[in-house]
């Protein structure tokens, strides 16, 4: 799930006497207020339509090899993982047992661990062994 950029108005330097500078905060209050009551709907938005169940982030079920699609990545269902297959640009991974699960040594994981039931274990990758890590 992406979360929408926050960009708000930038405050600039305010020049002249004090009832122009007093309209000049006033609009960018107003610009700035209007930003944030749009940016929160966005959010609000982003939040709803990428939850799946009670977790705010899409889940995958638990398989011989898995692919997390987030850092924080919930598993439903009890099959043992043996591999982690992450993108390139994730090398740490919080793994939520939705089910519980366990791992096994067979694959790319350095440590056989077994996650109850809504409990959560961070990962790390091992760039020299090319192992995961459970913390």
């Amino acid at each position: 799930m992406k979360l929408p950029v926050f960009n708000p108005p930038i405050f600039r330097e305010i020049q002249g006497d004090l009832n122009s500078r007093v309209k000049q905060f006033s609009q960018f209050e107003s610009s700035y207020r209007q930003y944030l009551f749009n940016y929160m709907n966005k959010l609000k938005t982003s939040l709803q339509t990428g939850m799946t169940g009670d977790t705010p982030f899409q889940s995958i079920v638990a398989a011989t090899s898995i692919t997390p699609l987030q850092q924080i990545q919930p598993v439903t269902g009890g099959t043992t993982v043996a591999t982690i297959n992450a993108p390139a640009d994730i090398n740490f991974v919080v793994l939520l047992a939705v089910d519980g699960f366990s791992t096994n040594l067979l694959g790319n994981i350095a440590l056989a661990v077994t996650l109850a039931a809504g409990e959560g274990r961070p990962f790390y990758l091992n760039f020299i062994t090319s192992k995961w890590y459970p913390a």
